[in-house]
């Protein structure tokens, strides 16, 4: 997967429904990695740039476990 400059290619619905699963997990996980990524981006970037972006971390998380055909495993924050 390459990482870059953020497009808009792929299903709009998924990336819709992504945007939504980052903005949701930040209110009712303030203290999990993806909340904390959202909140230092969105230091510097509007709130809808730092959605999309804090969106590339689950997505490239749902890629990996597609790609490798693998089982989801959870690990919770120390």
């Amino acid at each position: 997967m390459k990482k870059g400059h953020i497009t808009k290619e792929g299903d709009p619905l998924v990336r819709r429904y992504i945007a939504s699963a980052v903005i949701k997990h930040s209110s009712y996980r303030p203290d999990g990695s993806l909340s904390q990524s959202y909140r230092r981006l969105k230091k510097t970037k509007a709130h809808r740039c730092a959605v999309t972006a804090a969106a590339g971390k689950p997505t490239c998380m749902i890629w990996a476990i597609l790609t490798r055909k693998d089982e989801y495993r959870f690990h919770p924050e120390a």
